[in-house]
């Protein structure tokens, strides 16, 4: 068995960080999503706005206001699309 890449634990603490956020504990999802995006050196666009994403989503939720959802948002529109399922989104958590 090969060990895990920066890549593969980028995306474990995205899904570690989406659990944190669903069992509404953003301190904690806020902290993985900052470690993840630690290790996003090689990762694909799309990887670091969805951390970005969920990291804007977390800070929101603790009330640290929301210009990084809303950047998240603009860059998720500048790269994929206004449509693209992550810019929606993102426009509807910054949204509320």
């Amino acid at each position: 068995m090969s060990a895990l890449t920066e890549q593969d634990l980028s995306a474990l603490g995205l899904a570690a960080a989406n659990v944190l956020l669903a069992l509404e504990q953003p301190a904690e999802a806020e902290q993985e999503a900052r470690q993840a995006m630690a290790r996003c050196a090689d990762a694909p666009a799309h990887r670091v706005l969805e951390l970005r994403t969920v990291l804007g989503i977390a800070k929101l939720r603790r009330g640290r206001g929301d210009s990084t959802l809303a950047g998240a948002v603009a860059d998720w529109q500048a790269h994929f699309g206004e449509e693209h399922h992550g810019a929606v989104a993102a426009r509807e958590a910054l949204a509320g």
